[in-house]
């Protein structure tokens, strides 16, 4: 006879594995500082790299201006409002990235403890 509890718990199971793939797995291998530090390093490469095409498309689109100013621009300042610039967004854009990484962390954590336990109560049965 088939047990149709022991068969939804097992199909459960299966949806879990084939919707969330790997991911949590690889995710739940992890310590939670080092997932998040993991995030953070690729986070503070990723928005150098955004800063750096911001600033860029920012120049070539007020080239005309800093070519006119060329001679008369004071590069310590805007040197200066640059290194600032780029310390504000890189503090708000790794913000970003710990609470999301945190986040995600935790949802990620709970899912695994509730799939763990229904296999614990699957190898009960």
């Amino acid at each position: 006879m088939v047990n149709e509890n022991k068969v939804r718990l097992m199909t459960k199971l299966t949806v879990f594995e084939e919707n969330k793939g790997r991911r949590p797995f690889d995710i739940g291998d992890y310590y939670k500082s080092d997932f998040i530090s993991k995030n953070l390093i690729f986070g503070f490469i990723a928005g150098t790299i955004a800063y750096a095409i911001g600033f860029g498309f920012w120049a070539v689109y007020n080239e005309e201006v800093l070519v006119e100013k060329l001679l008369t621009i004071d590069f310590g300042r805007i040197v200066f409002g640059v290194i600032v610039g780029y310390a504000v967004f890189m503090v708000l854009y790794l913000t970003v990235c710990y609470l999301v990484s945190e986040y995600k962390y935790r949802k990620t954590i709970k899912s695994l403890k509730s799939y763990k336990k229904a296999l614990k109560k699957l190898e009960n049965w």
